[in-house]
């Protein structure tokens, strides 16, 4: 499997658990993961290496890949589509054969949308998973750390989800749930 995933201030742990991007790479364990970076999360990752540290902690034998996105307007939906198509292809090109999943639960609300709307259109072929935060509700203030004085060691030792028997709280978003029939999936509406 291969993971593309924006990053948002959840990632990649929270004072309750796994951010949603470490937590998919905790349950499906990836080859590769694509983390796409806006200028100020990239700061971070530049700064200290969070996001990258945490998943070759977690996994270590992942390839980490980062796209670094320069454009200030990551509230752009109509930005997205057109930018993260050109990835997935690009990542369906060089992996034919492997799942590509789809982080939908970080980055940007448009991030998310652009990504939710690549999956049901399917071009190309991706599964888009959903995490649900730890607490399995809103996110509260005090919820997340200040990503300035960020401590991964911290963090992850305080990390919940690093017990056994901790719950998976990633759950695949179908074209089906979301009321849209993909070209093939379904002939009988036509018939």
């Amino acid at each position: 499997m291969i993971l593309f995933s924006p990053i948002g201030t959840a990632d990649p742990i929270t004072a309750l658990g796994d951010g949603p991007m470490l937590h998919i790479v905790r349950h499906y364990r990836p080859i590769v993961v694509v983390l796409f970076l806006s200028a100020e999360i990239a700061a971070f990752e530049n700064a200290d290496r969070r996001y990258s540290a945490a998943i070759t902690r977690l996994a270590p034998e992942t390839d980490v890949r980062i796209v670094t996105y320069t454009n200030p307007s990551v509230h752009r939906f109509d930005l997205f589509v057109p930018v993260f198509r050109n990835h997935l292809v690009e990542l369906s090109a060089e992996f034919p054969d492997r799942t590509i999943l789809l982080n939908t639960s970080s980055g940007t609300p448009a991030m998310q949308a652009a990504l939710v709307a690549i999956n049901v259109f399917g071009i190309p072929r991706t599964t888009a998973v959903q995490v649900s935060t730890p607490a399995r509700a809103l996110s509260k203030p005090g919820d997340r750390e200040s990503p300035d004085a960020y401590d991964l060691e911290l963090m992850w030792d305080a990390n919940d989800d690093n017990q056994p028997g901790a719950p998976n709280r990633c759950f695949e978003a179908t074209s089906a749930a979301l009321g849209v029939n993909r070209p093939g999936e379904s002939g009988d509406s036509l018939i």
